[in-house]
């Protein structure tokens, strides 16, 4: 029987992510759920050959897409160049699956230390803020790497031979900073290193971190900075804009060897944003990324009507369009933003999700203290009409 051509990608036969409570190994940080695997009591030689990383990788193998793969799949359907197809470019295996790996097939190792973060952003949740698992009244907000796991996982990284790539997110990982400096010491330099920030801390010990930064073959800070000014502050709950500008520009005044770059996931808040933002602090990046949100849901572009997202869209591109290309080249994954705005257009939400919605504004309003009527008056008449606008106009207005 001819075997299925196979579900080629990098990540699969040469990533490894490992979350903050050393509960979770998958092969990249793209999947579509970030809770199915356990491995705290994997013994240590099994780590990278995970029974659920086995199942994925078997499944690739017979040209399947696993369920924790849909998110690529569905990208490509729209016909995206999805994180598969650029891991398929960038990885030395060139995306051959096979099934066991040895050290030597790492390539790139994502660490999340843990969930610790000053915000409670909009599309994150308890593993990735002990603030949101505090107010879910989780038993177990802070969730976090311990020594023991973290010298296995340093110890990983230094078998790793043809390590290529050592990513480090969290949570804020600048609130980590000890076992952040141990990482950027001990790590071999012949790689590229990669932090990931919400850009709301800067301070002496940041500038000693940058400083080993420089060492690397190539390092970058990537900020996940969405929109600015209001749609900034509502997005991401205890951010103050004018101080994360302000750390922006001291990174920049710092910084000589390391890429400063954003990734802006686009939600329904600052989808109207773009433009702005590309102009006004492109300045600050080298590169600047743009990620259509998937989850919650209830976020998406498509809760916003269609004359909206039709005008958006069109802005959009005709902007792009009229940029020097030094200055397109600069920003990347736009093709995403427009085929997610036609994509938006042609599925819109349904009743559901729109309930969803308002129900969220309302929990934003009356549990985190920030109120879409105040920051973004004009997002009201931006979503989609449906009964449940009416009654969140009703029980916000009861009584106040």
């Amino acid at each position: 029987m001819k075997q299925s051509k196979q579900f080629e990608c990098g990540f699969i036969s040469g990533g490894i992510w490992i979350n903050a409570d050393a509960t979770t190994v998958l092969p990249c940080c793209h999947t579509d759920n970030k809770g199915k695997s356990q491995y705290s009591n994997v013994p240590y030689d099994s780590l990278i050959n995970h029974p659920v990383l086995l199942d994925i990788r078997e499944e690739a193998m017979n040209g399947k897409v696993h369920e924790l793969c849909q998110s690529c799949s569905m990208l490509e359907q729209q016909g995206v160049k999805s994180p598969r197809i650029k891991a398929n470019d960038d990885f030395n295996n060139n995306g051959k699956i096979k099934k066991e790996l040895q050290y030597s097939d790492i390539e790139t190792l994502y660490i999340s230390i843990s969930n610790l973060c000053n915000f409670k952003c909009v599309i994150c949740g308890s593993s990735q803020s002990h603030l949101i698992a505090k107010e879910e009244n989780s038993n177990r907000p802070l969730l976090k790497i311990e020594d023991n796991e973290f010298a296995k996982l340093l110890d990983l990284a230094e078998q790793a031979s043809n390590l290529r790539q050592f990513q480090i997110s969290g949570g804020e990982p600048f609130q980590n900073i000890s076992k952040l400096k141990q990482i950027v010491t001990k790590i071999k330099k012949n790689i590229t290193f990669r932090i990931l920030s919400n850009g709301s801390i800067y301070n002496d010990e940041v500038e000693e971190i940058l400083l080993i930064l420089e060492q690397f073959k190539s390092a970058t800070i990537a900020f996940s900075i969405d929109g600015h000014e209001n749609s900034f502050e509502y997005q991401r709950v205890n951010g103050i804009w004018l101080d994360v500008l302000d750390n922006l520009k001291s990174f920049n005044k710092f910084v000589a060897n390391v890429d400063l770059v954003n990734n802006y996931t686009v939600t329904c808040f600052n989808l109207l944003d773009i433009k702005n933002f590309i102009q006004n602090y492109n300045i600050y990046f080298s590169e600047l990324g743009f990620n259509i949100l998937r989850y919650p849901n209830e976020w998406h572009i498509n809760v916003l009507k269609k004359q909206v997202l039709e005008e958006a869209g069109d802005k959009l591109v005709s902007y792009y369009n009229s940029l020097p290309l030094e200055l397109q080249r600069k920003v990347w994954n736009l093709d995403e933003v427009f085929a997610s705005i036609k994509d938006a257009i042609q599925k819109p939400a349904n009743d559901e999700i729109l309930h969803k919605f308002w129900k969220r504004v309302v929990y934003m309003d009356e549990i985190r203290g920030i109120s879409l009527k105040e920051k973004l008056p004009n997002m009201i008449n931006y979503i989609t009409d449906s009964k449940w606008s009416s009654l969140y106009y009703k029980e916000n207005n009861d009584g106040r």
